[in-house]
């Protein structure tokens, strides 16, 4: 109560609250207090062992805090469960105390089992939030390879989707104009809101040269308002296929035989359809028990690596099937329960696989079964680059009932400033070469994920000037002809 009379006495209102990302940094030696361990013994009848008790703590000497932990171990399981609870119970009393006012909290992963050392379940914590904010990308070099964050966004997305299509945006951190042209890009191709900051004062100096984020990014931002006004929030992607990602792999610690955990297979599958302009969401685990959900759309499911399911995620998997939709599993299949228990028949010795729309298909971390999937047409494939350069990839989506076409360049070269290193070590990130080659491109678009209308092409790197684009009508598809000549990292084909 004392801090909702101190946001009430504020001169300018407050609209929403923004508490940093909520986990535990200090890593898996914390906490041992006496209040988590009475809830411990509390909520899961369980008492904290010693740091001596390997069978706990597994193997600590010479290795990162991060990857201590017996996952084998239930306990150590239930132990994981309790600390990121408490954090979810943090998120609800600060929700509680300022009330109607929005919150948010900056997260810049979802996935991984590393999360669990820190105590960060942002599916946990997502029932008590107002809109998602993605901590997309900082000042390092190492932004530009931005295709391996485009699962943790579209893992929110699905998030912010369940939480009746709360607001999502990315935040991303520049000193320099390319990095802030970079996120601002990247939110546009991704159909999120951005937020774009700089990180002043935050290096051990700061360059000479250092712009405010508004000088950075205004550019940008009008060009947006004048030439291309899309609403992010009012707009649908162009689904062709569901990526299957379920929280009980991560929070129960499960690895295949090659070490590989199940994120790092959702992660590959989602830079391969992403190079493959392949519209794509995520199922997740709630989602993925619910056969009538699953059953509302014909776009098939992606079953890579899924090692913890349970009962009612395999009964709703059958149904689905039962009524003629299509998955593609790789083994292992149902190794575990939800609980991480290793079950005594694994599920994947209890599917049908006389049925023709069941797809057992090798794991992504062994081979590159998306080629095999599109040879041989197991799933309708909209979008195909017939010529032009390779590196450009494109996502259909419709805002406010018109079409629209993002095209983004997914090999990006950075140029480091030549003596700035951000907190972590790496090179800060100065400028970005886009290559610019082979830039007159052919899109074949299918005409069910496109209307057949006039178009034009535009871009921030081309100023004011629209570019028609020349489509050509085939009997099932369309051919779109796109001028990218002088733009090096984002442009849009919409509806006149």
């Amino acid at each position: 109560s004392a801090a909702s009379d101190v946001y009430k006495r504020q001169d300018v209102p407050m609209d929403a609250i923004d508490v940093d990302e909520m986990c535990d940094y200090a890593g898996l030696a914390t906490c041992g207090c006496e209040y988590c361990k009475e809830r411990f013994k509390r909520d899961y009848g369980h008492e904290i062992p010693p740091f001596s008790n390997s069978e706990f703590w597994g193997v600590t000497d010479g290795k990162d805090e991060f990857s201590w932990g017996n996952y084998d171990n239930p306990v150590f399981r239930d132990w994981l469960r309790m600390k990121s609870d408490s954090v979810a119970d943090h998120v609800a009393a600060i929700k509680e105390v300022i009330g109607d006012l929005s919150l948010m909290t900056c997260c810049s992963s979802s996935g991984p089992i590393q999360l669990n050392a820190v105590s960060l379940n942002l599916e946990k914590m997502s029932p008590k939030l107002d809109f998602l904010m993605l901590e997309n990308c900082g000042i390092s070099i190492n932004s530009t390879n931005w295709v391996k964050m485009d699962a943790e966004v579209y893992h929110q997305k699905d998030m912010a989707a369940k939480m009746g299509n709360a607001p999502t945006l990315a935040i991303s951190y520049s000193i320099y104009e390319d990095s802030a042209y970079l996120g601002w890009a990247l939110s546009r191709f991704w159909g999120v809101g951005n937020w774009s900051s700089t990180l002043n004062q935050r290096l051990e100096k700061d360059p000479d040269n250092a712009k405010e984020i508004h000088d950075l990014i205004k550019d940008y931002n009008l060009w947006e308002i004048n030439h291309s006004d899309l609403s992010h929030i009012n707009s649908q992607d162009h689904v062709e296929i569901r990526l299957v990602s379920s929280r009980f792999c991560r929070e129960n610690g499960w690895r295949d035989s090659c070490g590989y955990e199940h994120w790092d297979k959702v992660l590959k599958w989602s830079k391969a359809l992403v190079k493959n302009s392949i519209g794509y969401r995520f199922v997740r685990a709630d989602e993925l028990a619910n056969s009538t959900f699953l059953c509302k759309e014909d776009s098939p499911l992606i079953l890579d690596g899924l090692g913890c399911i349970s009962d009612e995620q395999f009964k709703s998997i059958k149904n689905y099937l039962a009524k003629g939709r299509t998955a593609l599993i790789s083994l292992p299949f149902g190794t575990h329960d939800e609980q991480g228990f290793t079950r005594d028949i694994p599920l994947s010795d209890l599917l049908d696989k006389n049925l023709s729309n069941l797809h057992i298909i090798d794991s992504i971390t062994e081979s590159n079964p998306l080629d095999h999937i599109i040879k041989n047409s197991i799933f309708e494939h909209s979008v195909t680059l017939l010529s032009g350069n390779p590196q450009w990839a494109a996502r259909i989506r419709t805002h406010d009932g018109k079409k629209a076409i993002h095209i983004i360049n997914t090999s990006l070269e950075g140029i480091p400033h030549a003596n700035l290193l951000n907190n972590q070590g790496n090179p800060v990130l100065q400028n970005i070469h886009f290559d610019t080659s082979d830039s007159n491109l052919i899109f074949r678009i299918d005409k069910a994920a496109i209307d057949a209308k006039d178009y034009i092409l535009m871009s921030p790197e081309l100023d004011s000037e629209k570019r028609k684009v020349k489509v050509i009508q085939r009997t099932d598809y369309y051919d779109f002809h796109l001028d990218l000549s002088s733009v090096g990292l984002y442009a849009v084909v919409q509806q006149v």
